[in-house]
């Protein structure tokens, strides 16, 4: 089982209807390292032919391959596609801003939409290294087999270390954690989130298995008095609030591989959009 990047889905800019100066500002949210594209021309106001991109300085913006500063314009007829990054993790919500502003030739502004941006970074952590310690650092999706190969291990949870009358016989056949012995025969996993405070209700964070994999593992979220399940036999998806720190996480295995027995985990965050500001 290895932790794996998830795609992030790209903002959606609205098309200007009017051409008041100011049309339209955006809240959202980027996740370091998964640049947003953004296709300026889409969104351009009637009569709109050039771009002026600004930024504030924890924004990156290529066009292309090439760098994008400050206060270029942008020619709206050879069609740019933007690739939006940040520099490092946001303090607060809406601490970076980007502005598009639609001209028509060389004179005044048409439209403009004001993108107020926070960047988190993302990253789930596992014992790639198989020393029984959580990595401090992400590790490329690969895993080998052998005294020196790299990827997460996870064992089946066949024994019992807390006996409960009408219980189960094995720690594997119910969703409860036994106590500090039964999370030791786990396997460590995190989510290392860096970025603002609070995000609000509109974020939530999403841990994702296959169906078939679901059916092999089930996933404990540690970072509450009491664990709970969250992924386990039908239940391959869970929401989580978005929490700045490492959330501990644990992995049990439900049953014995009749092959290669692999299986990958995958963190993302829920599409949710945006509406337009008064």
């Amino acid at each position: 089982m290895f932790p794996r990047n998830a795609m992030i889905s790209p903002l959606l800019l609205p098309r200007a209807r009017n051409a008041s100066p100011t049309d339209v500002s955006l809240s959202s949210l980027v996740v370091l390292g998964q640049p947003w594209q953004l296709a300026p021309h889409r969104s351009a106001a009637p009569g709109a032919t050039r771009a002026e991109v600004t930024f504030t300085s924890g924004v990156t913006i290529k066009n292309g391959g090439a760098r994008v500063t400050s206060g270029d314009v942008l020619e709206l007829a050879s069609r740019p596609v933007l690739s939006l990054d940040g520099r490092a993790p946001s303090a607060a919500v809406d601490a970076e801003t980007v502005t598009l502003t639609f001209k028509a030739g060389r004179g005044g502004p048409l439209s403009r939409i004001v993108l107020q941006l926070a960047f988190v970074q993302l990253n789930l952590l596992c014992d790639a290294d198989r020393d029984g310690k959580l990595d401090d650092e992400p590790s490329p999706p690969t895993w080998a087999w052998g005294e020196k190969g790299r990827g997460p291990i996870v064992l089946v949870n066949n024994d019992r270390d807390v006996s409960r009358r009408g219980g189960p016989r094995r720690d594997r056949l119910d969703s409860r954690a036994g106590g500090p012995l039964d999370l030791q025969d786990m396997a460590p996993l995190a989510i290392a989130a860096d970025g603002p405070r609070e995000l609000g209700s509109r974020y939530r964070l999403v841990l994702q298995v296959s169906d078939s994999a679901a059916e092999k593992v089930r996933v404990f979220d540690c970072s509450g008095a009491i664990p709970r399940a969250l992924i386990e036999p039908g239940k391959p998806r869970a929401s989580l609030a978005y929490m700045p720190g490492k959330r501990d996480l644990r992995v049990e295995g439900l049953q014995y591989p009749d092959g290669l027995g692999e299986c990958s985990c995958a963190r993302s965050r829920n599409v949710t959009r945006t509406t337009p500001r008064p």
